[in-house]
C-alpha cells in the first residue's frame, strides 16, 4: 500500500504574498555554497545581519547547525549528503513560503543537488552563490 496515498496538503488561508505583504518585502532563498572553509558561513551570517539591520526577516541555515540537529541521523555518503541537501530545501521552502529572506550555506558541490533544491523551492525563488577560495586557503581553514 502507498503511504502517500493518505497525505494531503492543507491548504493555507493566509498565502505567501499576504506574509511579504505584512513584512514588506518578497521572500527569497539565498543558497550559498562552496568547499568546506571557503567562508560560507561567514558571509552568510553577513548577509543576514545586513538584511535584518535594514529590516528584512532572514533566518540562516547553515550546514554544520543543521546536521548537528535535523540531520543528525545522516552520514557523509553520497546518498545522505544528497538527502541532507534535499531537507534543507524543504525546510528553506517553508521559511520563503513565511515571506522570510532565507540564507542557507551548505557545501552543495553536486549540481543536481543544486538542482533538487532549485526544483523543490522554485527556481525563480533561489539565488546561488558560489564562494570561490583557494584550495589551499580552505585546507589551512578546516
Amino acid at each position: 500500500m502507498d503511504e502517500n496515498l493518505h497525505i494531503v496538503p492543507f491548504k493555507h488561508k493566509v498565502s505567501k504574498k499576504d506574509r511579504e505583504t505584512l513584512n514588506g518585502h518578497k521572500s527569497k532563498v539565498i543558497w550559498v555554497f562552496g568547499l568546506s572553509g571557503s567562508g560560507k558561513s561567514t558571509i552568510a551570517s553577513g548577509v543576514e545581519q545586513l538584511f535584518h539591520k535594514s529590516g528584512i526577516l532572514t533566518f540562516l541555515l547553515d550546514g554544520d547547525n543543521v546536521r548537528a540537529g535535523l540531520n543528525k541521523d545522516l552520514d557523509f555518503s553520497l546518498d545522505s549528503r544528497s538527502e541532507n541537501i534535499r531537507r534543507v530545501a524543504e525546510v528553506a521552502n517553508l521559511f520563503a513560503e513565511c515571506g522570510v529572506v532565507c540564507v542557507v550555506a551548505f557545501i552543495t558541490p553536486l549540481e543536481k543537488d543544486r538542482e533538487l533544491a532549485k526544483s523543490i523551492i522554485g527556481r525563480k525563488n533561489v539565488i546561488e552563490v558560489f564562494i570561490d577560495c583557494p584550495l589551499e586557503v580552505c585546507e589551512q581553514r578546516d
